[in-house]
């Protein structure tokens, strides 16, 4: 079992073409656009704060 399967709103799920579906789809688009950009963000931030040395280590 591939782990990317069993992810709800994967590339194979909007194929599936459910009469419901489609009119949600763009705001979830939307929402996983905004919660991407989020985490792309949060890891840039992490992974500034780790290459900035620690005052502590300077000393």
């Amino acid at each position: 079992m591939q782990p990317n399967e069993a992810v709800p709103g994967s590339a194979s799920t909007p194929a599936t073409g459910s009469t419901g579906q489609s009119d949600g789809f763009q705001m979830t688009n939307e929402q996983m656009r905004m919660m991407i950009q989020q985490n792309q963000l949060r890891l840039q931030q992490m992974y500034m704060m780790q290459q900035m040395p620690m005052p502590q280590q300077m000393q």
